[in-house]
């Protein structure tokens, strides 16, 4: 080889090796099952690991966070006394809680142990139909885990898992064009879970109104909507009033729910000492924002896309409620508010996700740590109020 050969020899190889990272980071980093059967096991070691640590029982893990409040909901079902129960568990919307007793009844009456099958079985399907509406393997790996608030609440009774699964689930009969009207009921009943799928529909509904720039988005608005009407007629006869839930809420933080835009995030930054919760806080928020500009970018690249139109829009309208919310909701609990638009975001930063096992492995066990953490944490500050 001589000396004037060198150059383009050496870009040969450079870019056979580049085309060798290329193909090694497109190859599916495992099967779909694979990924779900690792996304139970970290669950379960998640659970396992937290009563080991934190020296509890089962049934103490079960009530932790909201979980006492869906497993007496499902409980005052069962014994026709949901008007009598505390002001905690009135306030909750009935999707989880009904979804509960129903697998309950199965299950002997062990609403707990239905709870905490029913959020990490929902999570399992979410993982799965995220990926088969992205088609992205890699992404779909990182969404099994990623951020660690998903991980933590998809492993405890809390509603996230249960509610992405009816998020996606509606989101795929409509983009698949399967069954657009049972998607639109779906997410509806979404909504029941927590009202903040409403930003998902607000988005698809904006979409289709812009594409079809006809008034055929009233039938999908209406099923949208029958659910939550039919929950409100509900309370008008059994409660006595339409907005209870409302009413509940603004009972329960003392009128605070509208209040200057963004003016908690910023005003409790300013006044909290903590590193490492304003590192959580205001990383959540930079994850947000550089998500739904990747979306809204990639949207205005390709203007006739109705998937980036959706993901970018899901992202704003969510983010412009959660950062706008007063008292201090959006600084103490951002983290877990922002896991309504998940999807969008993993979706959004493909991209930007690291195509390497060894940095998924390394994230997960890390996640692992961060999760025993928070929930030795949790009994730790429930030990030391009693």
């Amino acid at each position: 080889m001589n000396f004037i050969d060198l150059p383009s020899t050496l870009k040969a190889l450079f870019d056979a090796m580049v085309s060798l990272e290329k193909k090694e980071a497109a190859r599916a980093p495992f099967s779909l099952a694979q990924i779900l059967v690792m996304a139970l096991i970290l669950r379960v070691a998640g659970i396992v690991l937290t009563l080991q640590i934190a020296q509890v029982r089962l049934p103490d893990y079960l009530e932790i966070h909201d979980g006492r409040d869906y497993i007496a909901f499902a409980a005052a079902l069962d014994h026709s006394t949901l008007r009598q129960s505390r002001q905690w568990v009135n306030v909750r919307f009935p999707g989880f809680p009904l979804a509960v007793y129903l697998l309950g009844l199965i299950l002997g009456k062990a609403w707990g142990v239905a709870a905490l099958v029913l959020n990490i079985g929902g999570a399992l399907a979410a993982i799965y139909l995220f990926d088969r509406i992205f088609h992205n393997r890699w992404a779909t790996l990182w969404f099994s885990i990623f951020p660690p608030s998903w991980f933590l609440f998809s492993s405890l009774n809390a509603t996230e898992g249960f509610f992405l699964f009816l998020n996606l689930w509606g989101i795929s009969l409509i983009w698949n064009n399967k069954r657009p009207h049972l998607g639109y009921v779906i997410l509806g009943i979404s909504a029941l879970v927590r009202p903040f799928a409403i930003f998902a529909i607000a988005a698809i509904l904006l979409g289709e109104f812009l594409r079809s720039r006809s008034w055929r988005i009233f039938l999908p608005a209406f099923l949208c909507s029958v659910p939550m009407l039919l929950w409100l007629g509900f309370c008008r006869i059994y409660y006595g009033s339409i907005f209870h839930n409302v009413n509940q809420y603004a009972d329960i933080w003392g009128y605070q729910v509208f209040d200057r835009p963004f003016k908690a995030l910023i005003l409790h930054s300013l006044e909290n000492p903590r590193i490492l919760k304003l590192c959580l806080v205001w990383g959540t928020v930079l994850f947000s924002l550089v998500a739904a500009f990747h979306a809204l970018r990639n949207w205005l690249h390709e203007r006739g896309s109705d998937k980036w139109f959706v993901l970018a829009f899901w992202q704003i309208f969510s983010c412009l409620f959660y950062f706008s919310l007063s008292s201090a909701n959006p600084f103490t609990s951002i983290d877990r508010y922002i896991l309504t638009a998940l999807p969008a975001q993993i979706a959004s930063l493909e991209s930007l996700i690291p195509k390497r096992k060894i940095f998924f492995y390394v994230v997960a066990i890390f996640t692992l740590m961060i999760v025993a953490y928070w929930n030795r944490n949790h009994f730790v500050q429930l030990a030391a109020r009693r």
